[in-house]
C-alpha cells in the first residue's frame, strides 16, 4: 500500500495548486469521507491566501507549489483523543489510519520540510456546531520571567 494513499495528491496538484499558482481559478470536488465519493464542485479564485489543510499535504511532490509550509505537530495520543472527541470517526477507522500517518511521517518527515512547525498539542480547541476545531488560543502563553 503506498504511503499517503488516502490523498489524491495528483488531483490536488492539477485541480487546485497548479491553477492557483498561475493566477487561474481552481475548480475541484470535495471528497466525502463517509460515502467514499466526490461531492459538490467548488471554485477558489486566485486572490488572497489559500490554505491547504491535510496530513499528507506536505508531500515532497507538492513542495514547489507552496509559498509557506506549516506543520502542526502533535503526539499520537492527543491526535487520537481529538479524533474520538469529534464523534464522527470510529475507533476501527482510527486504528487503520494511525499506522498510515506514522508511515507518512517516517517517509516524508514533514516537520523537516516545513517552514514553520507549531506544537498543536498546546492549542486549546473549542468544539462548535459545524466548525470543529476552532483555535481559541494560540500561541500558548509564554513565561518570559527569567527567574524560573
Amino acid at each position: 500500500m503506498p504511503i499517503g494513499y488516502d490523498l489524491n495528491w495528483e488531483r490536488l496538484r492539477d485541480e487546485v495548486l497548479s491553477p492557483l499558482r498561475v493566477g487561474k481559478t481552481a475548480r475541484f470536488q470535495y471528497y466525502d469521507w463517509v460515502n467514499d465519493s466526490l461531492n459538490e464542485w467548488v471554485e477558489i479564485e486566485p486572490d488572497g491566501v489559500t490554505i491547504i489543510d491535510g496530513v499528507y499535504s506536505l508531500r515532497n511532490e507538492l513542495a514547489d507549489y507552496y509559498d509557506l509550509r506549516i506543520w502542526f505537530s502533535c503526539p499520537q495520543e492527543i491526535r487520537v483523543s481529538r479524533l474520538l472527541s469529534r464523534g464522527d470517526t470510529p475507533q476501527a477507522e482510527i486504528d487503520a489510519w494511525i499506522p498510515l500517518e506514522e508511515r507518512y511521517h517516517a517517509a516524508y518527515k514533514p516537520e523537516k520540510s516545513a517552514d514553520l512547525v507549531i506544537d498543536s498539542s498546546v492549542i486549546t480547541l473549542l468544539e462548535g456546531e459545524n466548525d470543529w476545531p476552532k483555535v481559541i488560543r494560540w500561541p500558548p502563553k509564554i513565561n518570559y520571567d527569567k527567574s524560573d
